[in-house]
């Protein structure tokens, strides 16, 4: 799979980046605002991974920009920022998964199973839900 994870710790872009490759993914890390958005374009993820305090860059407006940009990407947000109202708002801009900080890097590649899993199921229940209707 192809993943980008931005975030703007510089070690924990290397810790994540580091435990993703060594599931055989093809990883790029992006720290600046600039970089996030074209490497979002030019590599087009599968599963892109973000925290929402952003240096220079709105974070909510990221994340629905990339949700634009790719509807059938796997978004994973992470943020050391953990109210139930940021939560939803995060959700209803087209996040999979949140995951709050500090995180365990050895953990993402659950919960990224966790946000695949969760996107099937919501297909499947919406195809069944389609067929239903006809």
């Amino acid at each position: 799979m192809k993943i980008l994870i931005c975030e703007s710790n510089p070690l924990l872009v290397q810790l994540m980046g580091k435990e993703l490759m060594s599931e055989q993914n093809e990883v790029r890390l992006a720290w600046v605002s600039e970089e996030m958005a074209s490497q979002l374009t030019s590599f087009a993820p599968d599963i892109l991974i973000t925290e929402v305090l952003l240096p220079h860059m709105n974070g909510f407006e990221f994340i629905h920009n990339a949700r634009l940009q790719f509807p059938k990407m796997t978004i994973v947000v992470i943020s050391s920022l953990s109210s139930n109202r940021l939560i939803e708002l995060i959700f209803r801009l087209g996040a999979d998964e949140f995951i709050s900080k500090p995180l365990d890097p050895t953990q993402l590649n659950n919960h990224i199973q966790k946000a695949i899993r969760g996107k099937r199921n919501s297909f499947i229940s919406n195809a069944i839900d389609y067929v239903t209707k006809i």
